[in-house]
């Protein structure tokens, strides 16, 4: 006689009934919009890259709703004195968040600048 198989069945890897995180995806190709507008609650895309506002509109057709957007700008390929302005630009064109990346620039000012600038 064999014994019946053990399994789990509603379980999880956390409390029962929360919410999962939301999920961004990030890319520009049509291939990333595709799996976004599919999957995901968010979408991240490089800016100076790509068009962002032609691609988020792609992106919502896609979807067939509103994605949250994230603008992702190098601090390298922005002149510091126009960040203002081009945090108001994208918000404009429909990004919920801008994120600014360090690669180079090591200087421990650069965020506090960068935030004098913004903010």
């Amino acid at each position: 006689m064999t014994e019946p198989a053990l399994g789990l069945q509603a379980a999880s890897l956390g409390p029962i009934g929360i919410d999962p995180p939301p999920v961004a995806v990030g890319g520009s190709s049509d291939r990333a919009l595709e799996i976004a507008a599919r999957h995901a609650d968010g979408w991240n895309c490089v800016v100076g890259r790509d068009d962002f506002v032609a691609k988020g509109r792609r992106l919502d057709e896609l979807a067939g709703r509103r994605l949250r957007k994230a603008a992702q700008v190098f601090v390298r390929d922005v002149e510091l004195g126009r960040v203002r302005e081009l945090v108001a630009r994208l918000e404009h064109e429909g990004a919920d968040t801008v994120t600014f990346v360090q690669v180079e620039e090591r200087e421990p000012d650069i965020v506090r600048r960068l935030a004098g600038l913004v903010l």
